[in-house]
């Protein structure tokens, strides 16, 4: 990763946009001793949309398997029905 002051990539922009294609490089812009801006190759966003395609996917399958529990019943409840069926028994067994 390279820093320039903007000015320079101002006065050489064609040369600094082939630096970038070429050595895929990205390159900080500063003004003011400030960095402001950011150059990178157009490969590197298409990395980043899939990457984030991706863990979208997985988001997605997450929150759909959390709804899956949400119809099942809570312990406590199962708990009363075993002691309501239990209590039927009798000493049947």
């Amino acid at each position: 990763m390279k820093t320039l002051p903007a000015m320079e990539v101002r006065k050489h922009f064609g040369a600094v946009i082939d630096e970038v294609r070429i050595k895929s490089e990205t390159i900080i812009l500063e003004r003011a001793g400030k960095q402001v801006a950011l150059i990178q190759p157009i490969s590197f966003l298409n990395r980043e949309e899939s990457a984030n395609q991706g863990k979208k996917r997985k988001l997605d399958a997450l929150s759909h398997l959390k709804g899956l529990g949400a119809s099942s019943p809570r312990a406590e409840d199962l708990d009363a029905w075993l002691v309501e069926e239990r209590s039927g028994w009798d000493g049947r067994l």
